[in-house]
């Protein structure tokens, strides 16, 4: 939606009054075509544009409002991103119980290997510890998502051991198998190490 790229480009610019009458205009259009999903994609940026602008009680509203959008839409990715969006909001709020539940949801809902899992996983981390600003350790988001994601994708009785370690700024994956694999198996488990070092080696560099 142009308005959308409108709006955030404004934001960018440091024209927030601009901005936000934009995002007013884009979710106008977007309730017009009744696609709960563009609504809620719309929502949940004005939303971190209200809180950015320092508007808390109205960003929480236009992130709730996301959220319920994209529960409408029955689409995974978009709740995941707004439940981060709001999760974080309500950490800062200090309102942690609160915030725990929206991110835990957002992260049944994201990819592992998705920039807002990530984000989510840290700020969880920070939640955990009883935090309501910052972030949690990244560095350790990071291999605990990677972790998870090669577990995910190959049988649960092959791997004996599975260390994922950070060293000198790059992530080393380390598996002990527990029987001997098929060719087919090991075949697949080499493929998800790769792609598992493309993914969280980028996410790595972008955060490093």
């Amino acid at each position: 939606m142009a308005a959308l790229g409108l709006a955030m480009a404004q934001g960018d610019a440091g024209d927030t009054d601009g901005s936000l009458r934009t995002y007013a205009s884009a979710y106008d259009r977007a309730r017009r075509i009744a696609r709960p999903e563009v609504m809620s994609q719309v929502l949940r940026n004005w939303g971190l544009a209200l809180s950015e602008a320092g508007q808390l009680g109205p960003a929480e509203q236009r992130l709730g409002e996301a959220v319920a959008q994209a529960r409408r839409a029955g689409d995974g990715e978009t709740l995941g991103r707004a439940d981060v969006a709001l999760g974080i909001l309500l950490q800062h709020d200090g309102r942690l119980d609160e915030a725990r539940s929206v991110l835990e949801e957002s992260l049944s809902n994201l990819d592992p290997v998705h920039p807002d899992a990530l984000v989510a996983r840290s700020h969880l981390g920070a939640v955990l510890e009883g935090r309501t600003c910052g972030c949690g350790d990244m560095p350790a988001t990071i291999t605990d998502a990677c972790r998870e994601f090669i577990l995910s994708k190959i049988p649960t009785d092959l791997l004996a051991t599975l260390a994922v370690t950070i060293e000198e700024g790059d992530i080393l994956v380390k598996v002990e198998l527990r029987r001997e694999p098929s060719e087919e198996e090991l075949e697949r488990l080499n493929g998800v190490v790769q792609s598992a070092y493309a993914e969280f080696r980028r996410r790595l560099t972008r955060q490093g």
